[in-house]
């Protein structure tokens, strides 16, 4: 197996470094406290909600969130009823600093453009980082008391906010009434969401005009069959995929016996142990075969960026699939067009929905809340706001019934997608990525 050359985090790591050096003399923002424990120091955590779909055995929902509570009400308060125009007044008496947004997508750069343009006296700080950097980085500031964010938006594909991270108090929902009610309630329970996305794959069109040369995720087992995407240990999309496969192994199975004709044969050593608890993957498990074959195979290339999968696709003289989020679309061209593969047996994809958090003692309360507002569209249709204009490039979709999706070639809950379950991925999901990364290392 080939890798291309991987992008290194040094400044990343040096800024984390240079924090942890500076944090114990930095002073304590309001609503935090020098030394404030993270979740990994406290023992008995301030439970500031109940967790999602507490008392229900076996939850089911909706849409694309399946595991959504209910009997799941949303839980509105004070700030739900207030306007744009009441958030506003208040936000111009909070502090003049800027409000920071981690951010795990650079579209935010675009609405703290038109932000203060739509309300001046108010500025966005946008810092631009992986879902997986996000939270780290939180903690550490919030542990050591520090100035941290404002406001985080991220994907919760795996549960680690909902599930291992809500609990100790430091993030809030804020769910406006007007808004949410253009919402299917099973989209609601773990946040409020902003947009929805997807990792898909990619194929030439000009190799193949007929359509794509792939039906199946077993057909990216094939020899002829070179596959190029980000190397699934660091890239969290892709592991939820994985552990959809998992917990959907009977699909896995009937899609191998439709390709092959015979049933599965499991080739995998289930009685490795991972971690410090040297846990077993289950066995005879379609899921974990496919990721155990899928790490043995030739003609997988690691790429990290996005944007040179899809070239790299459009270059090829090989039958090539390129995995990557569906927003990469935006670089295919009338010369050398690409196509996302739009039906895969036995699912095509788990869609991702992006949601955004307000931090628990932040300075700009109403300030935050009038920023969600605006980010997601404000009043919707003809009156939506800038803020939800960059969401709304193909690839993305929205979630709300009264925002047209006019971008996409389908909507993607018309395709044979399978919905993210966060209760079932969240107690697998560590011990699939060690599995992952300890075959691809044989």
């Amino acid at each position: 197996m080939k890798r291309a050359p991987k992008l290194l985090r040094i400044l990343a790591l040096i800024l984390t470094l240079t924090m942890l050096l500076a944090a114990c003399n930095t002073p304590a923002t309001p609503g935090s406290t020098p030394g404030e424990p993270t979740p990994a120091q406290q023992t008995e955590p301030p439970v500031t909600s109940p967790e999602p779909g507490e008392g229900t055995e076996e939850p089911s929902g909706g849409g694309l969130y399946e595991g959504a509570d209910d009997t799941f009400e949303v839980p509105y308060d004070e700030w739900s009823d207030m306007t744009s125009d009441e958030l506003y007044q208040m936000a111009l008496q909070e502090p003049s600093e800027p409000i920071i947004v981690y951010s795990s997508s650079s579209k935010w750069n675009n609405v703290a453009e038109t932000f203060p343009q739509d309300y001046p006296g108010l500025t966005i700080q946008v810092e631009d980082m992986d879902t997986g950097d996000i939270i780290p980085k939180f903690e550490i500031e919030k542990g050591a008391g520090a100035r941290t964010a404002d406001m985080l938006f991220l994907k919760d594909g795996t549960g680690e906010i909902n599930i291992d991270f809500w609990p100790y108090g430091y993030l809030e929902h804020f769910y406006p009434r007007d808004i949410c009610e253009h919402f299917d309630t099973a989209y609601l329970e773990y946040g409020f969401p902003l947009y929805c996305g997807a990792t898909m794959m990619y194929y030439s069109v000009n190799m193949f005009p007929d359509g794509a040369p792939i039906s199946s995720w077993w057909d990216l087992l094939d020899e002829d069959v070179n596959l190029l995407m980000k190397n699934p240990s660091e890239d969290e999309t892709m592991l939820v995929v994985f552990c959809t496969m998992v917990n959907n192994a009977d699909k896995m199975a009937e899609g191998y016996k439709a390709k092959y004709g015979k049933d599965i044969e499991y080739t995998y050593d289930a009685s490795v142990g991972f971690g410090v608890t040297k846990e077993a993957v289950v066995p005879n498990n379609a899921g974990y075969e496919f990721v155990y074959r899928l790490s043995q195979k030739e003609k997988l290339t690691f790429i990290d960026d996005g944007d040179e999968i899809v070239a790299s696709v459009q270059q090829s003289t090989m039958k090539t699939i390129g995995v990557c989020s569906a927003g990469k679309m935006k670089n295919s061209t009338e010369e050398a067009p690409v196509s996302w593969i739009l039906e895969m047996d036995p699912f095509l994809t788990v869609p991702g929905i992006n949601y955004m958090y307000v931090v628990a003692g932040t300075k700009h309360p109403a300030g935050v809340r009038l920023l969600m507002r605006y980010a997601s569209g404000d009043l919707g249709g003809d009156n939506m706001s800038e803020g939800f204009k960059p969401f709304t490039g193909m690839g993305n979709w929205s979630l709300r019934d009264d925002i047209p999706d006019t971008k996409n070639p389908v909507a993607i809950g018309d395709t044979n997608s399978l919905p993210a379950n966060v209760k079932q991925v969240n107690p697998i999901y560590q011990v699939t990525r060690e599995f992952w990364d300890y075959w691809l290392s044989k």
